[in-house]
């Protein structure tokens, strides 16, 4: 089925849609698409690469897999040099900064991104607390680090997201 899709961010869609479907009935099956959409994701560049790599992560974290904590410590260098990339590059084509400080406001690749990963900062802290607040921490930018520390402690006081709305938020940062 995999050939049939046009390029690589379908493929990781279709793997990712998949994983979120059997996910709640079938745990091994879905992190064997995991597992396959990984294989693409490595292979890839980009922006294809980076947005697989935060599906991959907030999905794995949704099965309780730590392997979504070591793919999200793994981008936080990447991360940081694309904030202060587009800082510098801020009004070119988007507005990141708001009075020199980055808004939240999701626009972009990049915002999407880590608006993605800072709304899900507290599905990654009930899978291990302290670790997360140790990638929170590696955040340059003072702003993404409190917002993603106040993302930490707001889910770890409420409710776990449906996995329907970790599904929504995993399609809009892949195909966003």
């Amino acid at each position: 089925a995999l050939s049939t899709f046009r390029n690589d961010e379908e493929r990781i869609n279709f793997l990712l849609e998949s994983a979120g479907r059997t996910g709640a009935n079938d745990r091994k099956a879905a992190l064997a698409f995991l597992d396959q959409a990984s294989q693409i994701v490595d292979s890839s560049k980009g922006k294809t690469q980076l947005g697989g790599q935060v599906g991959l992560a907030l999905m794995y974290c949704s099965l309780k897999s730590s392997r979504g904590l070591a793919i999200v410590e793994s981008l936080m260098p990447r991360l940081n040099q694309l904030v202060a990339a587009a800082a510098v590059l801020d009004g070119f084509e988007n507005n990141y900064l708001t009075d020199e400080e980055w808004n939240m406001t999701g626009a972009g690749t990049l915002g999407g991104l880590l608006t993605a990963l800072a709304q899900n900062a507290g599905s990654f802290a009930r899978l291990d607390f302290d670790r997360s607040v140790s990638i929170a921490n590696q955040l340059e930018r003072p702003e993404l680090r409190l917002m993603t520390e106040l993302k930490i402690a707001q889910g770890i006081l409420s409710d776990q997201p449906s996995p329907a709305s970790l599904f929504q938020l995993r399609r809009r940062v892949i195909i966003d």
